[in-house]
């Protein structure tokens, strides 16, 4: 055998079964099974956390027809540091979605919190896959407004969203401009 890295440390206990020979990733840009749909980085009018936030959050969904396991996945919102926060081993039922707040609390079971904030300083979301070696980078506008949502609309174009849709599909109008949405900023 050789070395063989692991993305979760596991102190005291045995190594997952999850590992890579090389620290040498190629990783390819592009959507994966699951792939994430909205984000809200301004949250003052949409969900509040068990923490009694409205943190930011990102919605993840499984586009596939099978349900994925989230153990393979990271967000980050550093590109140097992609496995900043690894989600948990828990499973996403096709066509179904779950939202991470993006809030710092770092927690894992029940209401899923990265270990990281996003904050203004911020300029993209990241989400690998480490069986495929799949990133998909989320640009984040240089514009935003209070609570108006940035997700995928029905063509897969991104999309100014006025009503957020939390674990549902972003099935409300969606504007290719912030200018366009009415609203304080």
């Amino acid at each position: 055998g050789g070395t063989l890295y692991y993305t979760l440390p596991t102190p005291g206990a045995a190594n997952t079964t999850k590992s890579f020979a090389t620290t040498d990733l190629s990783l390819t840009e592009g959507r994966d099974a699951v792939y994430i749909n909205e984000l809200l980085y301004k949250n003052t009018f949409s969900v509040i956390d068990l923490y009694g936030e409205r943190s930011p959050w990102v919605e993840l969904y499984n586009g596939s027809s099978q349900p994925v396991s989230l153990s393979d996945y990271a967000l980050s919102d550093d590109p140097d540091s992609l496995w900043k926060w690894n989600l948990p081993d828990i499973t996403l039922e096709a066509g179904g979605y779950v939202i991470i707040y993006l809030s710092g609390n770092d927690q894992k079971t029940g209401e899923l919190h990265t270990n990281f904030k996003l904050g203004d300083a911020d300029s993209a979301i990241y989400l690998t896959n480490l069986s495929t070696q799949t990133l998909q980078t989320v640009t984040l506008p240089a514009e935003s407004k209070d609570n108006v949502s940035y997700g995928l609309g029905a063509d897969g174009q991104w999309l100014f969203f006025p009503s957020p849709t939390p674990q549902a599909a972003n099935g409300t109008q969606g504007f290719t401009e912030i200018s366009m949405v009415s609203g304080d900023s």
